[in-house]
């Protein structure tokens, strides 16, 4: 199975319904403490529970990445979730942190913890951290900004 990344990604939130989207299809794709890692370059995850069909396991930062191509191909790496951040039109501070990199347990998600990671309840648990945040920042739908050399 491939992902599909054909339909045009707008704005932050498109990126963001579209995460929860994979999140729900196949749960071994969320794991917040991976950037992205897919079976072509990288030995199967620390924690043993492999690959989901589509080969890419990642985080909501790594997703992004993925989706909006800005992935090298040539070896599967991503730029810094900063430049992912700028990219959504999200402040680095304020909404790219607490997005990319949940600390507060109240989503039940840590992106240093991999506790129950790549499992339907994992999933439900990135998913709500990801409508917490839309909530929050409703008003700041973002257009997706161009590509930069620096990405």
């Amino acid at each position: 199975m491939t992902i599909e990344v054909f339909e045009r990604l707008t704005t932050s939130w498109d990126v963001l319904e579209r995460i929860k989207v994979l999140a729900r299809e196949d749960p071994k794709r969320i794991c917040m403490n991976l950037e992205l890692r897919h079976q072509t370059y990288s030995e199967a995850p620390d924690e043993g529970l492999g690959y989901p069909r589509c080969g890419t396991i990642g985080c909501i930062g790594g997703w992004a990445s993925l989706l909006l191509r800005m992935v090298e191909s040539d070896d599967g790496e991503i730029p810094s979730l900063y430049h992912t951040g700028n990219r959504m039109g999200l402040d680095w501070e304020t909404q790219a942190t607490p997005l990319f990199y949940p600390t507060e347990r109240a989503d039940g998600i840590s992106w240093s913890d991999s506790t129950g990671i790549q499992t339907p309840e994992y999933a439900e648990r990135v998913i709500a951290h990801i409508e917490r945040f839309q909530q929050k920042h409703e008003q700041h739908v973002c257009q997706i900004g161009p590509a930069t050399a620096a990405e």
